[in-house]
């Protein structure tokens, strides 16, 4: 895991395991990397993205707070 600060912008990435479920059947997936994004501005926001290895798929999702 790293954490870094840059002005008003805080960044958490990482490695890990992903659980991927479709139509009920699960599949476990090594190697996903994760990163959060956190921005003190106005307004505030902060977002994830999930990516598996080779990018057979990517999550990513934002927010205002």
């Amino acid at each position: 895991m790293a954490i870094s600060f840059t002005g008003g912008i805080a960044t958490v990435t990482g490695m890990g395991t992903t659980t991927k479920v479709i139509g009920g059947v699960s599949e476990t997936i090594s190697g996903s990397t994760s990163t959060a994004t956190i921005v003190d501005g106005n307004p505030d926001a902060m977002g994830i993205e999930i990516k598996s290895p080779m990018e057979r798929f990517t999550i990513a999702q934002a927010l205002k707070l």
